[in-house]
């Protein structure tokens, strides 16, 4: 039995060989054909297991799942239906090898690296979710471009825009940099008055301003 391990589904235990699972940044996913009597019966399952192949996520029907990203031996990001919604998590092993179910509010993610994702929320609007602050570390803005080596600064940038509306077809643009930490690095720049803010403002202190200097300036 040293090269089998078990996992549970629907309180039944199925026996299966470590052969079978992929293991992927020091996490072993398992998908097997379901064998059991009942409603899932000859449908593929899904789980995750750790390097000595206990449960991390237990066995669960394959087509519920969207999306999983294994960003580390401790860190998951898995997108799930569950009751006719997408759900997303960051699913988290501790120190104590006990594993802690973190839930995202967002609609989709994009993988960056291994500790951020890119995270999109029901309104059509990105930011970055750091694994190991387990928050998000940056407010939302309505577009984040892929990041991209600067060689002036020397580090991975990324661009991103906050749109401010004149009305329901025309917008002004605010636009600055990230750096991988998603710090602001650059000023924030009104693109219609062609104005520079300080990037230690926040972006809703931004915004105000921008606002006020938009008065009866609407774009045609």
């Amino acid at each position: 039995m040293k090269n089998c391990f078990t996992m549970d589904f629907l309180e039944q235990t199925i026996l299966l060989r470590k052969q079978d699972v992929n293991f992927e940044n020091g996490l072993g996913l398992v998908k097997i054909p379901c064998i059991i009597d009942g409603p899932y019966y000859q449908d593929l399952l899904f789980g995750v297991v750790d390097a000595d192949y206990r449960p991390v996520i237990s066995l669960f029907p394959y087509q519920q799942l969207e999306k999983i990203s294994v960003l580390d031996a401790n860190n998951i990001i898995l997108k799930v239906q569950e009751n006719y919604a997408s759900n997303i998590y960051h699913v988290v092993i501790d120190e104590n090898k006990e594993v802690i179910w973190y839930y995202i509010p967002c609609a989709d993610y994009r993988n960056i690296d291994n500790q951020l994702i890119r995270i999109k929320n029901y309104s059509e609007m990105y930011s970055i979710y750091d694994v190991y602050k387990k928050q998000a570390i940056l407010p939302y803005f309505h577009y984040i471009s892929d990041f991209e080596y600067d060689e002036e600064r020397e580090e991975l940038l990324a661009l991103v825009v906050f749109l401010i509306p004149y009305d329901e077809e025309h917008f002004n643009q605010i636009l600055t940099y990230i750096n991988i930490k998603g710090e602001i690095v650059a000023p924030y720049h009104n693109t219609d008055q062609d104005i520079y803010y300080d990037q230690s403002m926040s972006l809703d202190e931004v915004v105000a301003i921008a606002l006020d200097e938009m008065k009866g300036n609407k774009r045609r």
